[in-house]
């Protein structure tokens, strides 16, 4: 059996993963705006299409495919693109499956994926569900990340994410910087 290793990136990816920076928990915490701003400054960011008037946004989730006027530049992504739960319900239709309403139910569960373990808002119960949801909302994510062309180029993508990121570098605040940077101060 032939395994292939992940190929190296010339540029870098820093994720910070402490928040999903999912629109649910934007919509529930409005100071995570200004952390989010504080962390990224001026970088050409990718987001969400409610937040584009909050960033220097290049783009947002869902436009990106084919988008190759950012290759070679740093860049920010923004959020964890969940999609409506019908979508998800959708897919596994199409494959064949017919999740019971029970089945559909999102949990905050501890969960493991490409080698990470880690909490996240998915099914608990129903694993190709799971799949299903986390796929998507990871394609999103490296179809954004993919958009600096970090394969061939010296960059960085910083991404705010609580999606862990293959070949990532995870950069934890302390509760006290998270603080600061919500007040708009860097600490020394």
């Amino acid at each position: 059996m032939l395994i292939l290793s992940e190929v190296e990136l010339k540029g870098n990816i820093v994720q910070y993963p402490q928040k999903s920076f999912s629109r649910f928990q934007i919509k529930e915490n409005k100071d995570l705006i200004p952390l989010a701003q504080n962390i990224v400054g001026e970088l050409p960011t990718i987001t969400y299409k409610s937040l584009a008037n909050k960033f220097n946004t290049i783009a947002t989730f869902g436009a990106t495919a084919g988008l190759d006027s950012m290759k070679g530049q740093n860049i920010a992504v923004i959020g964890t693109p969940h999609v409506s739960e019908i979508v998800y319900l959708l897919f596994a239709n199409a494959l064949g499956l017919k999740p019971k309403l029970n089945d559909a139910t999102m949990h905050y569960t501890k969960i493991k994926r490409n080698g990470f373990e880690f909490y996240f808002n998915t099914y608990s119960e129903n694993l190709l569900l799971r799949e299903i949801q986390i796929y998507i909302i990871e394609s999103e994510l490296t179809q954004a990340i993919g958009r600096a062309r970090l394969l061939r180029n010296d960059c960085t993508v910083v991404v705010l994410s609580n999606l862990p990121i293959q070949q990532a570098e995870f950069v934890y605040l302390t509760n006290e910087e998270i603080a600061l940077l919500k007040k708009g101060k860097v600490k020394e």
